[in-house]
């Protein structure tokens, strides 16, 4: 985020992790590609996942200090049916620490192979993905959902870079000095563009959505 230049104007949202960078603790990305397919009637292109570059660390090793949190995610792909498959491959793109009073993390889990359904054509992708807020509290863990993805087929475009929708969490912020809970702004991109949401703790202790904004928005908050 960068001062708006004017006083009482709040901040706008233009700059990843300015304030917040000492709470990334994994900042890998999900690295992908476009792949020319052969085909002498026409050009196709599919969206790959460029494993070669990628980190391929589990994301249980990367939570392995944390085994309730394990426990409570492989919990949360099992009550919805998620293949084991699914949950063994998918892999951290990002995992933050947002505050240690109480504990609380965000994090994204991410998974895009070849389509399963070969009719669909190559346009098509397989993907899985888990984007969520979870807290500590009394020994069990909380979740907020951002975004989840089940082994959903997913159209790719050619004309938009990354090709699918995700979640990115750009920054965090503080209303005043007084504030223990720092609001969390996700930069969402996808083929229409980008634009912010951002995540409040709510008296309940879960998160919710209270902005949406175009990446131009001001926000109301001073650090």
């Amino acid at each position: 985020m960068v001062d708006a230049g004017k006083k009482n104007l709040g901040k706008i949202v233009g700059n990843k992790a300015k304030f917040f960078p000492k709470n990334k603790i994994i900042d890998h990305g999900y690295i992908t590609k476009w792949q020319r397919i052969p085909d002498l009637s026409k050009e196709n292109w599919r969206l790959i996942a460029a494993n070669s570059r990628n980190y391929q660390d589990s994301w249980r090793e990367d939570f392995k200090k944390y085994p309730g949190l394990v426990k409570k995610i492989e919990k949360f792909f099992l009550n919805h049916t998620v293949a084991e498959n699914t949950v063994e491959n998918l892999t951290t793109t990002f995992l933050w620490k947002i505050k240690s009073k109480p504990l609380t993390f965000a994090f994204n889990l991410y998974l895009l192979r070849d389509s399963t359904d070969a009719d669909l054509g190559p346009d098509f992708v397989d993907v899985s993905s888990l984007t969520a807020i979870v807290t500590k509290r009394a020994g069990k863990w909380e979740m907020t959902v951002v975004e989840v993805i089940f082994d959903s087929e997913e159209k790719t475009k050619i004309s938009y870079e990354d090709g699918l929708k995700h979640y990115v969490l750009w920054d965090l912020y503080l209303n005043d000095k007084k504030d223990k809970s720092p609001k969390l702004i996700f930069k969402v991109s996808d083929p229409f563009g980008e634009h912010f949401e951002v995540f409040e703790e709510q008296n309940s202790g879960k998160y919710q959505k209270v902005i949406a904004s175009s990446s131009s928005a001001i926000l109301g908050a001073k650090n």
